[in-house]
C-alpha cells in the first residue's frame, strides 16, 4: 500500500516538477480534438450527493467555462468527460459543497455551510483530509520541490496529517467509508465541522496563496486534531462499528437554534463544552472542569478522576486498590506504593524498607530504645535515656552547663574547639599554649608586656605599667592625664583645674568647647594652639610694655589676635597648620615710647615709635625678642609683638610684626604678619615719589604694565571662568603700590595690604597659604617607607598591606587620590588605602596629596603637593 501511495505522491512532485500548478498548459497550442476520457472523481465526508466537481487547469480554484466538471451522484461518484489531450495527472482535483443542494449521506441532509474540497494530481478521492493535504502542500517553497529527496518532500504533507489526527498514513487520502476506517471517518468529519475547510473560491485563493501565512490555519488543524485524539481515545475503536459511535467535537445547531447539552456554540457550530462552563474545550485549559489543568489530568473530560496510580484505567477516586498491590486502600497505610502496604511509624516509609521502625533518626540495630521515638541513647547505662535524663555522662555537672554532656572526662570547652580544657592546651584557641599564655581563657588576649594585667590589645600604652586606658582619646593615659574625659588638655602641674597647654590636636573649636580656661594669667609661656614639634607655623606672641598690673591686658590682646585668625577666612583656611605660642613679659613700667626724642619708658623690649623718621614705625630690639624666643620655643618661624599702647602703628621686620593697641589694631597686627610671614608689600601710595628701578620680588607688586606677562595672569584667567562678583576683590591691573602712585601696579583694588578693614584676597591670599605649607607640608608622616622599582618591598599575597598617611590640615581642604598601577582606584579622601593583591608581580601604590580650598592656583615649587610612590611585590 505505501510502494502505491510514494508511487502516486511522485507523478504529483514530477508532474508539478516540469508542468507547475499555476494554470500553465499547452492545451491551447494543440488542436482542438473531439476525444473525450471520462475520469471517475469520489467526493468524501460522508459521500456527498449533488457537490460540484471539476478539474482546475488554471489552478485558480474557481469552476471556469473551458474546465471539466460534473456533478456527484448519490455515492458521492461525480464522472468527468475530459479532453483527451488533457492530462489529468497534473491538475488539482476541486469540489464544492453547497448548502442549498449538495447532501451528506452520513445524515442524509443538506450540509449546514459551504466548503471547498481538493486532492493532489492524479489522485481521485477528495476529502477534508486530502484538502488539509493540498493546502499544506501548496506551501512547500519552490525551491524545496528540487530537492535531492523528492520522496520525503511528496510525504510531508501526508505524514503532517497522518501525525495531527492520529490517524494511520495509507488512510489519509484513500476511501475511508469505503474501507471502513472509522477513526480516519471520525477526523475527516470534525474537519469540516470544525469550519476549517475554506468555503469559496476566494478563501481558497487566499489560503493557498504561497506569500499568505498559514499559522493561524495550522494551528487550528492542531488543535482540532487533537481534539479528535482526546476523543478517540475514550473508547476502544476496535469494537466500533460506526464513527459516529466516537464522542462528537462538534455538532450542529438543533432546530430551535439551540446547542446540545455538552455543547457550546461557536460561529455557525455547536462545538464541545465537557464542563458546560460555556467555554469550548478548544479554549478551556479544564475541560471537565475538576480544577486540574487538561495538561495534568490523567481523566481530562472526567470530572470525578484526575488520577491513575496504577495505570490501569480507573481513576484513584473510583479503584479501590490505587497501587495494584492487593490491599484494598482502606487497608493500605500506603495506598500509593505498591511495594509495601505497613508503616507503622507513619513516615511514609513501608515497615519493609524502614530501618528505622520509631523513626527517631537512629537505626533500629543502634537503638537502645528502639520502639520509643522520643529515646534512643542511655550514655551512662542508668536505665533512663539521654533524653530524660538530666546528667547523661554522669559527672555531676547538669547537661545544661556541660560542654561534653556525654563525656564523664569534660565539662567545659572555652574556644569551642570541639576539645575540652583538660585535654586542650591551648584553651583560647589564639595560637598560644595555655602555659605560656597570660589570658589562657581570653581568645582575644594573650600577652601583658608591662604586667599590668591587661592585655596588650586592649591596652592602649601596652609598654607603660601605669597606663592603659585613654578615655578621650588625646594620647595622654586617663592615669596621668588631669582631664581624662576632654581632648582638649590633659596637663595641670598646680592641680588648679586649669589646663597649662592645650592639646596639639586641639583648636579654638575644641577649646571653645571644652569648657575649660588655660591656666595662663598672661605672664610667662604657653602654647595656645597646635603642636611643639616644629611641624607647621610656629607664631609667638609677645607683649612689651605690660606691667604684672597689666598681664590682663595682654591676656585679652592675645585673645583678640587668636578670635581674629579664626574669623579671617584666608587664615582659618588652613588654621591646623599654624601653632601659636605666647609670651608674657614684665615691664617695669608700662606703656611705649613714642618717639626717639620722647622720655624713655622701662620696657623689656625697649620698643618705641619713630625710628627711622617715620612716625607710625613702630620698632623693637629685635635681638632680644628673638633671645627671648629661643629660650622657650626654639623651633619659632614668625614673631608678633603687641606693644602696650593706643598709638597708632607697627611695622613689619623679617620673621617679626609689630603692632600697638591702637584701633584697629589686630588688623594691624595681620597686616605685618603679611609683611613679614607672607612676603607681601604695602599696596598703598604714599610715602615716596619714584617707583623702583627693578621688578620687585614680592608676589603682589610689579612694574610691569603688560597685562599678558603679569606674575599674576593665573588669576586673571582664573576669573573668566569662576567669577568674582565684588569689584573690590577682582584680580586685574590696578596701578599704584608700593609707597608710589604710578609706576607700580597691584592685583587688586584693595586689600588689607593697602587698607585695613579689607581681605587679602585672591593673590596675596594665596601667597599667605603657601608659606604655610612650605613650614607644614601636606603629608605628615606615612608609612610604610617609601619603596623604588628597582627594589620592591616583598610582600604575602594573601596578607593584606595598609598604607597611611597622616596631615596636620583639615582633611575637607585636601585632595587625596590614590592609584594602583597608575589606574585611580575608589578611594577619594582617605588618609588610608588597603589595595587588593589578587596575583603575584609588583604592584605601585601611589597616593597624590594636594591643596583644594580654591586658595593655591600656581605653585611652581610644589609646596602644597605631595606624592608618594611605593612598590609592592606580592608574592606566594
Amino acid at each position: 500500500m505505501q510502494k502505491v501511495l510514494l508511487s502516486r505522491v511522485l507523478i504529483f512532485i514530477v508532474s508539478v516538477l516540469f508542468f507547475g500548478c499555476d494554470g500553465s498548459t499547452d492545451v491551447e497550442n494543440q488542436p482542438p480534438k473531439e476525444v473525450f476520457n471520462e475520469l471517475t472523481v469520489t467526493v468524501v465526508d460522508g459521500y456527498l450527493e449533488d457537490a460540484t466537481v471539476w478539474l482546475d487547469i488554471n489552478a485558480d480554484g474557481m469552476l471556469d467555462t473551458e474546465e471539466p466538471s460534473a456533478v456527484s451522484d448519490e455515492k458521492g461518484i461525480a464522472r468527468l468527460s475530459v479532453p483527451s489531450n488533457i492530462d489529468t495527472q497534473r491538475f488539482f482535483l476541486m469540489a464544492h459543497a453547497d448548502p442549498e443542494k449538495t447532501i451528506d449521506k452520513d445524515t442524509g441532509e443538506r450540509v449546514v455551510h459551504p466548503f471547498m474540497l481538493a486532492s493532489p494530481p492524479g489522485h481521485n478521492i477528495l476529502s477534508p483530509l486530502t484538502t488539509l493535504m493540498v493546502i499544506h502542500m501548496k506551501q512547500i517553497p519552490t525551491d524545496l520541490l528540487f530537492s535531492e529527496n523528492p520522496v520525503d518532500i511528496s510525504l510531508k504533507a501526508m505524514l503532517w496529517a497522518s501525525e495531527i489526527f492520529g490517524i494511520p498514513t495509507e488512510t489519509v487520502m484513500n476511501d475511508f467509508i469505503a474501507s471502513e476506517k472509522h477513526v480516519t471517518h471520525y477526523a475527516a468529519s470534525m474537519v469540516t465541522m470544525s469550519g476549517l475547510l475554506p468555503r469559496d473560491s476566494i478563501t481558497w485563493q487566499k489560503l493557498t496563496d504561497k506569500n499568505s501565512s498559514q499559522t493561524s490555519f495550522e494551528d487550528k488543524a492542531y488543535q482540532v486534531g487533537q481534539a479528535v485524539i482526546q476523543q478517540v481515545g475514550q473508547v476502544d475503536t476496535s469494537n466500533i462499528s460506526n464513527f459516529s459511535q466516537i464522542p462528537l467535537i462538534y455538532t450542529v445547531v438543533g432546530d430551535n437554534d439551540q446547542c446540545p447539552e455538552g455543547f457550546v456554540a461557536e460561529a455557525t457550530v455547536c462545538v464541545i463544552d465537557t464542563d458546560g462552563d460555556q467555554r469550548s474545550n478548544f479554549i478551556d485549559n479544564d475541560d471537565d472542569g475538576d480544577g486540574v489543568v487538561d495538561t495534568e489530568d490523567m481523566f481530562p473530560l472526567d470530572s470525578t478522576e484526575s488520577v491513575d496510580t496504577d495505570l490501569d484505567g480507573i481513576g484513584n477516586n473510583t479503584d479501590q486498590d490505587d497501587d495494584d498491590d492487593g490491599y484494598n486502600d482502606d487497608q493500605d497505610q500506603l495506598p500509593l506504593d505498591p511495594s509495601d502496604f505497613q508503616d507503622t511509624d507513619g513516615d511514609g516509609i513501608g515497615n519493609k524498607a524502614d530501618t528505622d521502625d520509631d523513626n527517631d533518626g537512629v537505626p533500629d540495630s543502634d537503638d537502645v530504645f528502639p520502639l520509643d521515638p522520643d529515646e534512643s541513647v542511655d550514655t551512662d547505662n542508668d536505665g533512663t535515656g539521654n533524653y530524660r535524663d538530666t546528667d547523661d555522662d554522669d559527672d555531676g555537672v547538669p547537661d545544661t552547663e556541660d560542654a561534653f554532656p556525654l563525656d564523664p572526662q569534660e565539662s567545659v570547652d572555652t574556644d569551642q574547639d570541639g576539645m575540652g580544657n583538660n585535654r586542650d592546651t591551648d584553651d583560647d584557641e589564639d595560637g598560644v599554649p595555655d602555659v605560656e599564655d597570660a589570658f589562657p581563657l581570653d581568645t582575644s588576649e594573650s600577652m601583658d608586656t608591662d604586667g599590668d594585667k591587661v592585655g596588650d590589645n586592649t591596652d592602649v600604652f601596652p609598654m607603660d605599667p601605669t597606663e592603659w586606658q585613654d578615655s578621650d582619646g588625646d594620647r595622654v593615659g586617663d592615669n596621668a592625664d588631669a582631664f581624662p574625659g576632654d581632648i582638649a588638655a590633659s596637663v595641670d602641674r598646680n592641680n588648679n583645674g586649669k589646663p597649662d597647654i592645650w592639646n596639639s590636636d586641639c583648636f579654638r573649636d575644641c577649646q571653645q568647647a571644652s569648657n575649660l580656661e588655660l591656666d595662663w594669667d598672661g605672664i610667662g609661656p604657653a602654647t595656645i594652639q597646635g603642636r611643639s614639634d616644629g611641624v607647621g607655623v610656629d607664631l609667638v606672641i609677645l607683649g612689651d610694655g605690660f606691667t604684672k598690673e597689666d598681664k590682663q591686658v595682654f591676656k585679652n590682646t592675645v585673645n583678640d589676635v587668636f578670635e581674629h585668625f579664626y574669623n579671617e577666612a584666608t587664615i582659618k583656611t588652613h588654621i591646623q597648620g599654624w601653632n601659636i605660642h605666647v609670651i608674657g613679659t614684665e615691664s617695669n613700667e608700662s606703656g611705649i615710647r613714642s618717639s626717639p626724642t620722647a622720655n624713655p619708658v622701662d620696657t623689656f623690649f625697649d620698643s618705641y615709635f619713630g625710628c627711622y623718621n617715620i612716625a607710625r614705625l613702630y620698632c623693637v630690639n629685635v635681638s632680644r625678642v628673638q633671645r627671648e624666643t629661643n629660650e622657650h620655643f626654639p623651633q619659632w618661624d614668625i614673631l608678633l609683638l603687641a606693644g602696650n599702647t593706643k598709638q597708632y602703628g607697627g611695622a613689619g621686620y623679617s620673621k617679626l610684626g609689630t603692632f600697638s593697641l591702637a584701633n584697629s589694631a589686630i588688623e594691624i597686627a595681620v597686616h605685618e604678619l603679611g609683611h613679614s610671614f607672607a612676603g607681601l608689600a604695602d599696596e598703598y601710595t604714599y610715602g615716596r615719589t619714584s617707583p623702583p628701578g627693578t621688578e620687585p620680588s614680592q608676589p603682589n607688586i610689579t612694574v610691569n604694565n603688560d597685562p599678558a606677562s603679569l606674575k599674576w595672569k593665573y588669576w586673571v584667567s582664573h576669573q573668566s571662568t569662576h567669577p568674582i562678583p565684588n569689584e573690590s576683590h577682582r584680580v586685574g591691573h590696578y596701578e599704584g603700590g608700593q609707597y608710589v602712585k604710578e609706576g607700580v601696579w597691584r592685583p587688586t583694588k584693595n586689600s588689607i595690604m593697602r587698607s585695613l578693614g579689607n581681605a587679602f584676597h585672591a593673590v596675596n591670599a594665596e601667597a599667605w597659604a603657601l608659606k604655610v605649607y612650605k613650614h607644614g607640608e601636606p603629608v605628615l608622616s606615612f608609612s610604610p617607607e617609601e619603596t623604588s622599582q628597582q627594589s620592591p618591598k616583598a610582600h604575602p599575597l594573601e596578607q593584606p598591606v595598609v598604607f597611611k598617611i597622616d596631615t596636620v590640615y583639615d582633611l575637607a581642604k585636601l585632595k587625596v587620590l590614590w592609584f594602583v598601577n597608575d589606574e585611580k582606584v575608589d578611594n577619594d579622601g582617605s588618609l588610608t588605602f588597603s589595595p587588593n593583591l589578587s596575583s603575584s608581580g609588583v604592584y605601585k601604590v601611589e597616593v597624590r596629596v594636594s591643596d583644594d580650598s580654591g586658595l593655591i592656583l600656581f605653585d611652581p615649587k610644589n609646596y602644597s603637593r605631595r606624592t608618594l610612590t611605593w612598590f609592592m611585590e606580592a608574592t606566594k
